[in-house]
């Protein structure tokens, strides 16, 4: 069995309120039309698959997240690249943004697939 799944039930409510957020809350995203009746399984699963990617990334995935707010775009032993504006995005895992394609903004609205 994996060390992940022994991870502790309050890391694992921690990774889902996090991954909640950040899902929710990623500029690329729309879920204005998304209601608390109207939860799609895709967004579920979404959240999951981000939760289960900061369960795996560990606290790597932090310190990656705090070096992106500070602009820093890539580091290697002799320094670092920094972006002139930073950055707001937070990665989201690929099966994650799978789930996500309906919800994707295009310009001034979002594009819906069948």
């Amino acid at each position: 069995m994996s060390d992940l799944w022994m991870t502790t039930a309050t890391e694992k409510t921690a990774a889902l309120r996090t991954a909640q957020d950040q899902v929710e809350n990623h500029p690329d995203y729309d879920f204005s039309s998304v209601s608390a009746s109207s939860i799609d399984d895709r967004l579920v699963y979404a959240v999951c698959e981000q939760a289960l990617f900061l369960l795996m990334a560990g606290d790597g995935a932090d310190r990656r997240a705090a070096l992106r707010a500070m602009g820093v775009r890539s580091a290697s032993l002799i320094g670092e690249s920094f972006s002139a504006r930073g950055t707001k995005d937070v990665t989201l895992a690929p099966t994650a943004r799978e789930f996500l394609v309906d919800y994707r903004r295009y310009g001034k609205g979002f594009k819906f697939t069948a």
